[in-house]
């Protein structure tokens, strides 16, 4: 019997990316791609559906190929995925990273194929190294066509990195890119059915923004972004690439990990209370439905919070208003400018203090929760200056009038610092 052997390419490249300030959490990744297939001649790509969703730093790629066997032997199929990674400009030398890849299957009509890896010694391709992983499988010459699914989800390429005069780290721009040309090493490349389905809905839903989107023509409908043709050109075709942010997302986990939590806080003192719902433990429950509000004769409510321990704060946020509902932010007073006097415990163990003002800006409304609030708050930021933080007053000065009542409501004060959160 005669038998023939293959080797098949995934290619998966990275993404090198050096920071500025010190980099807190990053992928080296960028590329991930169709098989690509040498001395082909007696098998080709008939079909291939491909499926992408990406949900925060990830992306998960589920791709399933029907290969026609067009000769009467067995073939035995030798596979081979490699991903490239390298190191960022605080390493010595690259190092791969689990986090990486999620998971990462490969299934032969629905069977899942036993897969090896390894790691391969410095490429001759600058400061790279690759993760492989390996797996085989038959054609036989009485198959003639079988599915093979290729399944993983991977951190996409991105950088985030922290300065040193600032609470708040730099949450980059990240990247997806599909390189469809390794296909073309299929029979001729040409003339293949390709179904493509793209779901970034979880992007808007995290209120990030889409800023780039090339390479396919796609059909979009909510958030679902569909592609479909019978001759598609894996040698003419461009990469499909998608930078996208998460801002938002990302400073309101950070926020969340590294804030104070309720049961650091001794006492809560309001100079008043407009009805019993409107209590000041609202402020401190992680829930932007509810609010403190002061009563209308209050002209400079005042709030003040003192701490068990002295206690590390960077950051003071606030929600500028009663964020409940667009009738009740606009309906009541807003914050436009507040003073601050922050108590805290110096070297010499003595208590001093340091007032200051914030100005937030008047915010149009948008609905939150806790994975997207960061958009609809005012904030200090005072890097590490404030570790010892024993007692802080906030003082009303001035306020965005209420189109129907004349108090004054804030839903959520948070006070973050570095300590508070596992890094």
């Amino acid at each position: 019997m005669k038998k023939s052997y293959h080797i098949i390419l995934c290619y998966i490249f990275p993404l090198f990316l050096l920071a500025n300030g010190g980099p807190i959490d990053e992928s080296t990744i960028r590329k991930v791609g169709d098989l690509k297939f040498i001395n082909t001649a007696s098998i080709s790509i008939i079909n291939e559906d491909l499926a992408i969703k990406i949900e925060g730093d990830y992306a998960e790629v589920k791709v399933i190929y029907t290969l026609k066997n067009h000769y009467n032997i067995d073939e035995h199929i030798f596979y081979a995925f490699p991903i490239d990674f390298g190191f960022s400009n605080i390493e010595e030398e690259p190092g791969w990273k689990e986090e990486y890849i999620n998971f990462i299957t490969f299934k032969k009509n629905g069977e899942v194929l036993q897969k090896e890896s390894q790691i391969d010694l410095q490429t001759n391709e600058g400061r790279t190294r690759k993760h492989w992983y390996f797996v085989k499988f038959d054609i036989g010459k009485n198959e003639k066509e079988v599915t093979l699914e290729v399944h993983y989800k991977f951190k996409v390429g991105f950088v985030d990195f922290a300065y040193s005069k600032s609470f708040y780290p730099v949450f980059n721009e990240r990247t997806f890119i599909y390189d469809f040309s390794p296909a073309q090493y299929w029979g001729n490349g040409k003339g293949t059915p390709l179904n493509i389905s793209l779901d970034i809905s979880s992007i808007k839903q995290l209120h990030g923004k889409v800023l780039k989107m090339n390479g396919i023509d796609f059909k979009e409908e909510n958030g679902l972004y569909t592609f479909q043709t019978t001759d598609f050109d894996f040698k003419e075709a461009p990469n499909l690439e998608i930078e996208y942010e998460l801002k938002t997302h990302k400073a309101s986990a950070y926020l969340s990990k590294k804030s104070v939590k309720k049961e650091q806080i001794k006492k809560i003192i309001a100079s008043s209370r407009l009805e019993r719902k409107y209590t000041k433990d609202n402020l401190v429950d992680f829930n932007f439905s509810t609010c403190w509000c002061a009563k209308p004769k209050d002209k400079n409510p005042t709030l003040t919070f003192t701490f068990k321990d002295s206690i590390d704060v960077a950051t003071i946020v606030l929600t500028t208003g009663y964020l409940k509902s667009k009738d009740t932010y606009y309906n009541n007073n807003r914050l436009k400018k507040i003073g601050i006097t922050q108590h805290y415990l110096a070297y010499d163990g003595s208590i001093k203090q340091y007032t200051y003002e914030l100005t937030p800006k008047d915010i149009p409304y948008q609905e939150i929760d806790l994975n997207t609030f960061y958009n609809m708050t005012g904030h200090t930021d005072s890097g590490d200056l404030y570790k010892y933080t024993t007692k802080i007053e906030i003082k009303v000065l001035e306020t965005y009038k209420g189109k129907k009542f004349n108090d004054t409501c804030i839903s959520e004060i948070l006070f973050a610092g570095y300590k508070h959160g596992a890094d």
